[in-house]
């Protein structure tokens, strides 16, 4: 193996460890969101847009949400 391999295993496992990281962080912030009484997925759509660290960050300084249960707006017999 030459030099230019070795650089191409190292580069090539490193991207794919920080792609196993992205996906896990992704996947866990709607379970915290959910826990805290937020919306799973907009929470997830928001940790892809910036950064699922700094998603888990806002979550974790957020106090628990009073209804854990989304509203329906079509919904006919909520007061």
């Amino acid at each position: 193996m030459d030099y230019f391999d070795t650089r191409l295993v190292v580069l090539v496992t490193s991207l794919v460890a920080l792609l196993l990281y992205f996906l896990a962080s992704v996947t866990l912030v709607p379970y915290v969101a959910r826990g805290k009484g937020r919306t799973g997925i907009g929470w997830m759509l928001t940790s892809l847009l910036f950064s699922p660290l700094l998603a888990l960050v806002a979550l974790a300084a957020l106090p628990v949400g009073d209804n854990p249960e989304p509203i329906n707006p079509f919904d006919a017999d909520r007061p």
